[in-house]
């Protein structure tokens, strides 16, 4: 049976195997990161999120539209600047799951890879991603997922900028109902290396989420 699920905004890869190849590529990665994009200065937080290289730490809630479904839990991950327009990121959550339509644990890892114009103070982009959900449930409905979209991050005040992004979502197995899903974001720097974000997001099926966060970078 299809479903359709709200997903975070980071999408979920295969567990044991990617986490092998993140840990192997981690180090390059960030030592390409650190040559090509230069550690930002406090002028360049206003210019947002996007293009900087920091961890993260997601407290996510989603609730089912109409029905008592509802997920939560957190999300771990670090974003790269791998070059003047371009950041990978990557992130492993869990949640607890319940009512939707069972009760268990959802775990999912994803890769997604973002590429941004800069253009005084706005940044569009286009982003795709690919992840893994490994699904503890009476159901154990495993699945690959997908995701393509594009949005635009504006700096609306000093060192704050809002993020607004469009999805589509899906499975590579064809086991998860592919819809569009749209988030709206607010990230503040609170010093030069921390910064807090609130998002609200929702999908066609009028499931919301709701997320809350820390950046940190490194």
């Amino acid at each position: 049976m299809k479903k359709s699920h709200l997903r975070f905004p980071l999408t979920p890869i295969r567990l044991a195997p990617l986490l092998l190849v993140l840990a192997a590529l981690a180090p390059a990665l960030r030592a390409q990161a650190s040559l090509a994009a230069p550690a930002p200065t406090a002028t360049e937080r206003d210019e947002g999120l996007l293009g900087q290289t920091y961890s993260f730490l997601d407290f996510n809630y989603v609730g089912q539209h109409g029905g008592p479904g509802h997920t939560g839990g957190p999300t771990l991950g670090a974003n790269l600047a791998v070059g003047d327009n371009a950041d990978v990121t990557m992130n492993f959550s869990y949640a607890r799951q319940t009512q939707w339509p069972d009760d268990g644990h959802l775990y999912q890892l994803g890769v997604d890879t973002t590429v941004y114009a800069r253009i005084h103070g706005v940044k569009p982009f286009l982003t795709i991603g690919l992840g893994y959900q490994s699904t503890h449930t009476t159901t154990r409905n495993d699945f690959s997922t997908w995701e393509g979209g594009a949005g635009v991050e504006v700096v609306v005040a000093a060192r704050t900028s809002l993020l607004l992004k469009a999805l589509r979502v899906g499975s590579l197995q064809d086991t998860m109902v592919s819809e569009g899903q749209y988030s709206a974001a607010i990230n503040r720097w609170l010093s030069a290396n921390t910064a807090v974000t609130a998002m609200v997001l929702v999908n066609k099926s009028r499931d919301k989420g709701y997320t809350l966060g820390l950046r940190r970078t490194f």
